[in-house]
């Protein structure tokens, strides 16, 4: 596939979803982490990235977040007991 197309398919993807992309995104009621769409530099990703670790208060809420999302822990062991029927 082209990088045009590829392109192409990342805008559409990202109408099609209100402009996120991301899953937790996707499924949060708002951003959690930033996406970027269209001419993206490098130097334009460094500096996001920068700009958040920089930040212990962003670390700490974007953690929270994800935190948050995931649910309780312990699926994988309650999906083996399921499949083992324990």
């Amino acid at each position: 596939m082209s990088i045009q197309m590829r392109h192409f398919a990342v805008i559409i993807t990202a109408n099609y979803w209100g402009g996120v992309i991301f899953l937790p995104n996707r499924i949060a009621p708002h951003r959690v982490m930033h996406e970027r769409f269209g001419d993206v530099t490098p130097e334009d990703v460094a500096e996001e990235i920068h700009e958040d670790l920089s930040s212990p208060e962003s670390l700490r809420k974007t953690r929270e977040e994800f935190l948050a999302l995931s649910g309780e822990a312990g699926a994988a062991s309650r999906l083996c007991d399921i499949v083992c029927g324990k």
